[in-house]
Parts: structure tokens; sequence; C-alpha cells
């Protein structure tokens, strides 16, 4: 399953477990959101709580982490996904 795809050693991907936490926030934290002034004002987001609290908010989410397993606790990247119901040109759908 694509929860458990393998790159290239020492990196894997897998599931988001609670562990992670430190790791996503610090690389949220490093992957600014919003630059300005060449770079010399930086915006991110800071979660005051755990890292997965916005996607447990949703039924269906999903949290991928890529691991380096030879440090651990280093995480060289994470995706969030979620399937919300929104309005779509004023119709209510899953997106």
């Amino acid at each position: 399953p694509l929860s458990r795809m393998e790159v290239s050693p020492p990196l894997r991907i897998r599931s988001y477990e609670p562990r992670d936490d430190a790791g996503c926030k610090s690389l949220e934290h490093r992957a600014s959101q919003f630059q300005a002034m060449g770079g010399l004002v930086k915006f991110a987001f800071e979660h005051h709580h755990s890292f997965d609290a916005k996607s447990r908010q949703f039924p269906q989410h999903l949290i991928l982490v890529c691991a380096d397993d030879d440090r651990p606790g280093q995480l060289a990247g994470v995706i969030a996904a979620a399937i919300k119901t929104a309005y779509v040109h004023g119709v209510r759908r899953k997106v």
C-alpha cells in the first residue's frame, strides 16, 4: 500500500505516527509558506497542538512522512491530505 511505499534506503515513506510530531512541526517551520523582501521576512505555521490535529478533524484523512531510518526522529518530508465537504460553484461536494 501507498502508506508503506519504499524509497531509496535509508529513506522510507510510511504513515504518520505520534512520535513524528516534533519532526513534522520542525519541517513545517523551516518550509516557509510566504517570503517577502527578498527572503528577509518569512512566515510559517506554528502548531500549538499536535501536528495531526487539523487532519483529525476530517474522517477521511492521511498523513505520510518520509523517514530517515539512519537518523531516528529525523524526517525528510511530510504530506497531509483530507477529504471534506465544500461548496463548489454553489453545489456541496466532497473535495
